[in-house]
């Protein structure tokens, strides 16, 4: 448990009280698509786990019922499909609180997290927002380019009429 404290980008704590086995099935379900690790652990050993690690600052938080799902490379994967089972469950599954790239974050800061859009979205607009000025740019020469042809084109019209 001490290495996943110390590999893990993100972490987000829960309490999973009211939850049946059916529902937790789909929750767990929902993070293994997403390459998310969810653990039930005993807060004594976890207490233990968390020493020597980013986790320490979050370690109060292990009390009562609390599910601890991990991800190694999407920070935002976690919290999304929280978010996601949440809005599907009436909010069964209630966040306590989390860690993120080794700074602890509220159970609101998580809500924000989890609506930005995904790391694919995320890299897709930056790509657009680069290639417009680009785009932009070119429209201009080429309209620059047709102005000067059509003015090329009047002046030897003009010439031939002579």
């Amino acid at each position: 448990m001490n290495e996943k404290f110390s590999g893990t980008k993100a972490a987000v704590l829960a309490d999973y009280t009211g939850m049946n086995v059916k529902e937790m099935e789909t929750l767990r379900a929902g993070f293994r698509k997403a390459s998310v690790d969810c653990q039930v652990v005993k807060n004594t050993f976890a207490i233990k786990a968390a020493q020597g690690t980013s986790f320490e600052v979050i370690s109060k938080k292990f009390a009562g019922p609390v599910a601890i799902a991990f991800s190694y490379d999407d920070v935002v994967a976690p919290a999304k499909i929280i978010s996601e089972f949440n809005k599907k469950n009436n909010n069964k599954l209630k966040v306590t609180g989390g860690l993120i790239e080794g700074k602890e974050v509220t159970p609101d800061e998580i809500k924000i997290i989890a609506a930005l859009p995904s790391k694919k979205v995320l890299i897709g607009k930056i790509m657009a927002s680069m290639q417009s000025p680009v785009r932009g740019f070119i429209g201009t020469l080429n309209g620059v380019i047709g102005n000067f042809v059509g003015v090329l084109k009047s002046i030897k019209d003009e010439k031939e009429k002579k």
